[in-house]
């Protein structure tokens, strides 16, 4: 593991760490505060989650 990485993390909250942890988009962790607002927003607003964006794009064949 990386130093500046550890370092990095000593500065990061525990949301933030576990944000981290998760793998969690930039998008997707400094979007929009949660509300009832945001939710329509979210709806009319293009997905810009890359993560979202492949799992959406996904295509998983049953046998």
């Amino acid at each position: 593991m990386n130093s500046a990485y550890q370092v990095g993390l000593s500065f990061l909250t525990t949301h933030m760490r576990r944000a981290v942890a998760a793998c969690t988009s930039p998008e997707v962790f400094f979007g929009a505060p949660s509300g009832t607002d945001s939710i329509m927003a979210n709806r009319t607003a293009p997905m810009t989650d890359p993560l979202g964006l492949a799992m959406d794009a996904l295509d998983i064949a049953s046998q």
